[in-house]
């Protein structure tokens, strides 16, 4: 017999005020590690909220998202929508399907391109928390990835200003390099991309499930390739501000130097 549940996994922005969330909903304060998800019930559906902006609703009905996502929006900081989702099935079934992968297969588990098959002798709350957790960052690094693609443009712009002898717009590149630190201080702390969530260390099993559904979602590699261009364009807004410093420099020496002529012209001119 089988039992399938489909995972939706929304990112909203930056980071959600879990605490106040619970303040609200709950009625009671809670606190609770940054990794680990709230546990809430929003238009009647089972969701998981974690601080870095992510949500996942279990078995979701039409319009909950929409529900969900204006429930958690006065709590969330840099709101950006509900345009970054997944959505995933997990299926628990007493047989696996014979086609997977042999290492799957000998843990339980075979994961599919839409849906995974777990044998029911998982503990499900322990399986959907993992696979949740791996799905809230994958939606979370979506919208990273979105924001590089935009400062790698803005970066190119500034670096084509500075082939056309603009030499006095500071603030864009500086704001650049303040965005670059922000966001690699998010990739490296806030999504907490690579610390191992704590419910994978329940047993083996779920340590591979862990491992094999942040493989699939290609968690580390799109990772290293986001904190690479980040530092790309740190590198080249640097450049960019040395560049346009060292310009002003050049320019106010020539100013002072023009300055001191004329003081000197008019003296002789006038004794």
């Amino acid at each position: 017999m089988k039992e399938t549940h489909t995972l939706v996994a929304v990112n909203i922005g930056r980071e959600i005020k879990v605490r106040d969330v619970a303040k609200k909903i709950l009625k009671r304060r809670i606190r609770i590690p940054w990794e680990e998800p709230l546990y809430v019930r929003i238009s009647g559906t089972h969701v998981m909220v974690w601080a870095f902006g992510s949500f996942v609703a279990v078995d979701p009905k039409k319009g909950d998202i929409e529900k969900i996502i204006e429930t958690l929006k006065p709590f969330t900081d840099r709101f950006a929508g509900g345009k970054y989702r997944e959505e995933y099935r997990v299926v628990f079934t007493e047989k696996l399907p014979e086609e997977g992968d042999e290492d799957e297969l000998e843990y339980g588990f075979v994961i599919d391109e839409d849906e995974c098959y777990i044998l029911d002798s998982f503990e499900k709350k322990y399986v959907l928390k993992i696979i949740g957790y791996v799905l809230a960052q994958s939606v979370a690094l979506e919208r990273i990835e979105g924001f590089v693609d935009k400062i790698m443009e803005q970066s190119l712009i500034i670096l084509n200003n500075l082939q056309k002898g603009l030499w006095f717009r500071l603030k864009p590149a500086i704001s650049r390099l303040a965005q670059v630190m922000t966001m690699r201080i998010e990739l490296l702390s806030d999504l907490m991309i690579l610390t191992k969530p704590s419910v994978a260390w329940e047993s083996e099993e779920l340590e591979m499930l862990y491992e094999a559904i942040r493989d699939f979602y290609e968690i580390e590699d799109r990772f290293e390739a986001v904190d690479r261009e980040l530092e790309s364009v740190q590198e080249l807004s640097s450049i960019a501000t040395d560049i346009m410093l060292a310009s002003r420099e050049t320019i106010l020496e020539f100013l002072i130097v023009l300055l001191i002529v004329v003081e000197i012209l008019l003296i002789v001119i006038y004794g």
